[in-house]
């Protein structure tokens, strides 16, 4: 079971908190005012298709925004930082929890809260080393850690060895940056139904798996090689980058990629004449 890293309330506060960082208590006032004509807006035409959900997320952004206002003033904030807000930090220790708890009865991680504690996202890319191995240019991976050096010794640990995505001595790492938290609520909110809506219900392997990869920007992990059908139609590879061995052929053993292309029910592999084997990114 994939660990849920943000429930998605826990997200819209999240994203106003961030919004509200450095704010004046006029300035959270407008907003709030803001917040609560979208959540009228929101609560019109309720009969329209993803109406009720839209509402939802304006109603709990409107009574975060509130409260957020309601912190200030009691406290005598001149402007509003979550370090100061005890609700706010109180909601962070308990998510954590949460997470360390979800991650531990998943087997992800055994040592409890302290090892999600400050926890940020970084990019991971690394670069091929022989030219003549035939997977991408350049591979991108993400990865949560609490430091530089912790991101990169987790993308060698899953990514680095046999059967891994860089392999042995195939690929380096030359690039680790932290990703900045994204503080646009309908992109936030987007990434997240992708991510957690999406992803889960599209079989390994598929074209639907793919684009949902590539809408969150991590389609870098995967093989760039192509072919076109009988009808014409592109077809690209959806097994993980530099997977291809010429001697292995399906059927794919022991759960592990062949060296043959596959994405939904099409096997291809590079001798076609309508193949592109391995396009460099």
């Amino acid at each position: 079971m994939p660990v849920q890293k943000y429930t998605v309330r826990e997200l819209v506060r999240k994203n106003t908190q961030k919004k509200a960082t450095g704010l004046t208590r006029d300035q959270v006032g407008e907003e709030t005012e803001t917040a609560r004509s979208m959540e009228r807006q929101k609560g019109r035409a309720l009969d329209e298709p993803g109406r009720l959900d839209s509402l939802r997320l304006a109603e709990w952004a409107h009574t975060e925004w509130r409260r957020i206002g309601y912190v200030m003033t009691e406290g005598a904030m001149d402007v509003y930082t979550p370090e100061k807000d005890p609700k706010a930090v109180q909601w962070e220790r308990q998510r954590l929890e949460r997470v360390a708890a979800e991650s531990a009865a998943a087997g992800l991680d055994a040592q409890g809260p302290a090892a999600v504690e400050h926890l940020r996202s970084y990019r991971v890319v690394a670069r091929r080393l022989d030219n003549d191995h035939p997977g991408a240019a350049q591979l991108t991976s993400y990865t949560e850690a609490t430091s530089v050096e912790e991101a990169a010794r987790k993308a060698r640990a899953v990514h680095e060895r046999e059967g891994g995505v860089y392999g042995v001595g195939l690929y380096r790492i030359v690039r680790v940056e932290e990703e900045q938290q994204n503080t646009d609520d309908k992109l936030a909110r987007l990434e997240t139904f992708v991510r957690k809506a999406i992803l889960p219900r599209t079989d390994p392997h598929t074209t639907a798996r793919r684009r949902a990869l590539e809408a969150l920007g991590e389609d870098g992990i995967l093989c760039t090689a192509r072919t076109r059908n009988a009808d014409g139609d592109v077809i690209v590879c959806t097994l993980d980058a530099g997977h291809y061995d010429p001697d292995d052929k399906p059927p794919f053993r022991d759960g592990k990629p062949g060296g043959w292309h596959k994405a939904d029910a099409s096997i291809w592999n590079d001798l076609g004449a309508a193949c592109i084997p391995h396009a460099a990114l």
